[in-house]
């Protein structure tokens, strides 16, 4: 895998990621009585946190961009 996630990306991608992991089980807003809306927020935080981790992007890939220096 080639890396195509940058270092600035890569930190924005951890921070709302991790974010978004937590807000659904730190909160108690109305929202998050649905349990596929609570999962689904979570699940977005896990693959953000994810790509942020392995340094590549599918989406990214996929689009063809690449913020990663050479």
């Amino acid at each position: 895998m080639t890396c195509n996630v940058g270092n600035l990306d890569r930190l924005v991608r951890l921070v709302v990621g991790t974010g978004f992991f937590l807000l659904p089980f730190a909160s108690d807003w109305v929202v998050w009585t649905n349990d596929i809306a609570k999962y689904a927020v979570a699940a977005i935080g896990a693959a953000l946190a994810l790509t942020s981790a392995l340094r590549t992007c599918p989406l990214y890939r996929f689009v063809g961009l690449n913020t990663c220096r050479m």
